[in-house]
C-alpha cells in the first residue's frame, strides 16, 4: 500500500511538473506575442506619423504653388492692361504726366 501511494505521489508530482512547464511555455509565448504586437503597433504609429507629416508638407507645398499661380496670373493681367506703366515708363513719362495732371485737374493752359 505504501508503494502504491508513493507511486501515486510520484505520478502527481510528474503531472504537476508537466502542467507547470506547459503554463510556463504559455506564459512565455504570451509575453513574446505581446512584445511582437507592441513592436508592430509602434511601427504602425511611426508610419502613420510620417504619412501625416508628408501629407501636411504636400498640403503646404500645394498651397504655396496655388498662391504663386494666383500671383503670377494677377501680374500677367496687370501687365497686359493698356494703361499700365512699370517704374521705367513712369520715370520716363513723369514730366508728361505732371503736365497732363495740371491741365486736366487744375485747369492750367496746355
Amino acid at each position: 500500500r505504501a508503494a502504491a501511494t508513493s507511486a501515486q505521489l510520484e505520478m502527481l508530482e510528474l503531472q504537476l511538473a508537466i502542467k507547470a512547464e506547459e503554463a510556463a511555455k504559455r506564459r512565455e509565448e504570451g509575453e513574446r506575442y505581446a512584445r511582437e504586437v507592441a513592436a508592430m503597433t509602434h511601427t504602425a504609429e511611426r508610419k502613420d506619423k510620417a504619412a501625416a507629416a508628408e501629407r501636411r508638407a504636400n498640403a503646404v507645398m500645394n498651397r504655396l504653388a496655388l498662391e504663386a499661380q494666383m500671383t503670377e496670373k494677377r501680374e500677367r493681367k496687370k501687365m497686359a492692361h493698356d494703361d499700365f506703366m512699370d517704374e521705367t515708363e513712369l520715370r520716363m513719362n513723369t514730366a508728361i504726366l505732371t503736365q497732363a495732371r495740371a491741365v486736366v485737374l487744375d485747369g492750367d493752359a496746355f
